[in-house]
């Protein structure tokens, strides 16, 4: 916890209270710190004391014991050091000789041994010497001394450690004092603060009174000073707060319908939905019932829009909110959420998470059934469907609104995932895997910076010659040393766009790996092209550039499209294809037979080669029907004169019905594996031998 929020918790709120607790605090601090310097400056005089008296006593004793140690009268000796035996504080008191021999000691047993630290006595040393000096003791050691030499010492020790009682005393006096400032303080501070608070309490009283709707006066009698002053200004204050109060209470209403509604539909809007979920909290807090938020998405609203014009989306809009209205009636609380969404919310649904469920979905089918009916609008019959996500919740579980509409947002993403047109429940499940998609997303925007996108390579090979004639490249990324599979972060890098600068980054690289290895023109490399790349408007452009820079054949390049970027718009489509075959570039189609293309267009697209997908080569040549589709698209693109190469090839029968069906070409593991760009130059080397 730190200090402000210390301090926010438990300070007192009244400024009585304030100035008492201040007061007390002031007097414990200055006090505090007036005894502990007091104390301090007493125990260090009171050492110093004992410090002089330890270096007087060592240099008495040794400059009256230089005739008795001359002559070497032990008895003597003794006899001097027994007589300082009369200071209360002594410790010990000895003379010894240069040896370390006890000549003389305050405890006689002592007298003949030998001291073991004999090196802290120097024979050349002129000058007392200090042992010890600490809480407990005062040790010095003063040479004997005759014409300039050292004849043995003597040791003093003084005891300091019965200082404690001299300071416990001075502190508990300390103490006493502190004790009673604080409380004369307290004293004083509780009248001045109870004269100060008397009025200021007299204007809190009556502030508490105020009325907007009733005009009145605060205070009948103004005394002369600053807190008359106050309360003048107070009555000015509410007589003009009251007149401006009549004039806004019209403008907040209708403010209020403007914040809270929606203009097109006359629903509640998102702000209402979120003041909703709170009060909805609160009561399922008291009863435990679970409620239940609906998220409705329009299906291809856009579609509509870009039509028909966004008049034919908003009539559109307002007949879906007439709708919910008369079959919801008191039901449900219905909001517009935002362009195409709405939110119903359907408070106490059940006592059980599976009742409400059940309750919840029952009333999204509902929904789901009266809203796919035709619509009028206008001279338009028009069907619509409506994919719905639901989360059920109840307070219990502590969580607020945002996440409670997040949830529910989840599950509609569900439900769009799936193809549209359903109903999901939220599942713990799904928010894993959207946080988890976050992180991929956040981790492709910096994939090329941080140097964890690499590619690799699968052989394309003839059958009957087992001659390689081209690779397919293959994005790869490693992010957090693992190794992401493609069909986990391509559909990420599709939605976010960072699809175009990583697929920019992977042309560039391939097409310096073709001018490195000076590669073979035979040998073709074909690229991946997303249908958002395909269709950005720079990269035409952008692999011109590139052609140019890197000096490479064209006719090197196959773009391997899907079928999926003919869809929304043939028309830009084909144009993109015939731009690239301008450049020299030859176009693959991929997955061929998975998607709905029409055959009656497909004679018009400038491509050289069809992929026959993988889905029909693994059940061949058992399955008669993916055998049968197989023949087809070889006899097709036969009659189109176009090439044609299969992907997925695992064993040798598949190959045996290729080669008999006149399909030469193909790709798997049958052959090889992706490899790096070093192991496919030696595959070709090894299979392509003259």
């Amino acid at each position: 916890m730190t200090l402000s929020s210390f301090l926010k918790k438990f300070w007192p709120r009244k400024i009585k209270l304030q100035l008492i607790l201040g007061v007390a605090l002031v007097h414990a601090f200055l006090m505090t710190f007036f005894i502990l310097d007091l104390v301090y400056k007493e125990r260090q005089f009171l050492i110093d004391q004992k410090r002089n008296l330890t270096y007087s006593l060592s240099k008495t004793i040794a400059s009256n014991t230089t005739e008795w140690y001359l002559s070497k009268n032990i008895n003597g000796l003794q006899e001097i050091i027994s007589s300082q035996m009369v200071h209360q504080d002594l410790d010990y008191a000895m003379i010894f000789d240069l040896q370390g021999h006890i000549l003389a000691h305050t405890d006689p047993k002592r007298i003949g041994k030998y001291l073991t630290n004999i090196k802290l006595f120097p024979r050349d040393k002129n000058d007392p010497v200090s042992i010890e000096d600490d809480h407990r003791k005062i040790d010095i050691a003063t040479p004997i001394r005759l014409n300039g030499q050292t004849l043995g010492w003597v040791r003093v020790a003084i005891k300091t450690n019965n200082l404690n009682n001299n300071i416990y005393q001075i502190t508990l006096e300390g103490l006493t004092y502190t004790l009673f400032a604080i409380i004369f303080g307290s004293i004083i501070a509780y009248f001045l603060g109870n004269n100060l608070t008397r009025k200021i309490r007299q204007v809190v009283e009556a502030t508490k009174k105020i009325n907007l709707r009733k005009k009145q006066m605060l205070f009948p009698q103004v005394e002369e000073s600053e807190i008359g002053e106050l309360m003048s200004n107070f009555n000015n204050m509410e007589s003009k707060l009251h007149q401006q109060y009549q004039i806004n209470s019209e403008y907040l209403k209708q403010i209020e319908s403007l914040a809270f509604n929606d203009s097109l539909t006359g629903l509640h809007n998102r702000e209402f939905l979120v003041k909703q979920l709170s009060k909805t909290l609160k009561k399922s807090a008291k009863n435990r019932n679970y409620s239940a938020i609906l998220f409705l998405d329009i299906d291809k609203f856009k579609q509509l829009n870009d039509s028909y014009g966004h008049e034919i989306g908003d009539l559109l809009l307002k007949n879906i909110a007439k709708r919910l209205k008369s079959l919801i009636r008191n039901e449900a609380y219905i909001f517009r959420f935002g362009s195409d969404e709405f939110v119903l919310l359907y408070e106490n649904v059940g006592d059980t998470f599976e009742t409400a469920t059940e309750k919840a979905k029952y009333l999204a089918y509902k929904i789901h059934a009266r809203l796919a009916e035709t619509y009028e609008l206008d001279e338009l019959h028009y069907k619509t469907s409506v994919s719905i996500g639901i989360n059920v919740f109840h307070n219990q579980e502590k969580t607020d609104s945002d996440q409670i509409i997040k949830k529910a947002d989840i599950a509609l993403y569900a439900s769009k995932e799936a193809g549209r047109n359903r109903i999901t429940v939220f599942e713990n499940a799904m928010e894993s895997k959207v946080k988890n998609e976050l992180i991929l997303e956040e981790g492709l925007e910096k994939a090329i910076e941080n140097n964890e996108l690499f590619w690799v390579i699968q052989p394309q090979i003839d059958m009957q010659t087992q001659r390689v004639i081209g690779g397919e490249v293959l994005l790869r990324w490693r992010f957090n040393d693992q190794l992401i599979s493609p069909s986990d972060f391509i559909p990420l890098a599709e939605d976010s766009l960072t699809i175009i600068p990583i697929s920019n980054w992977l042309f560039s690289s391939v097409f310096q790996f073709i001018k490195q290895q000076n590669l073979d023109e035979s040998i073709s490399i074909s690229l991946n092209l997303s249908p958002k790349h395909f269709l950005d408007n720079d990269l035409i452009e952008f692999i011109k550039i590139q052609l140019k820079h890197h000096q490479i054949n064209p006719g090197q390049i196959k773009m391997e499209i899907t079928e999926g970027v003919f869809f929304d718009n043939y028309d830009r489509a084909l144009f993109v294809l015939k731009k690239l075959k301008k450049l020299g570039l030859k176009i693959s189609l991929d997955d061929f037979g998975t998607g709905f293309s029409s055959l009656s267009y497909l004679k018009n697209l400038p491509i050289d080669q069809l992929k026959i997908d993988k889905s029909f080569i693994d059940e061949l040549p058992v399955n008669e029907k993916p055998a049968a589709i197989v023949k087809t698209i070889i006899d097709l693109t036969k009659n189109l004169s176009i090439n044609v190469i299969a992907e997925g090839i695992e064993d040798q029968n598949q190959v045996d019905f290729l080669i008999e069906n006149n399909c030469h070409y193909c790709q798997g593991f049958y052959y090889s594996k992706p490899l790096s760009h070093e192991a496919f130059i030696d595959y070709i080397a090894i299979h392509n031998k003259s």
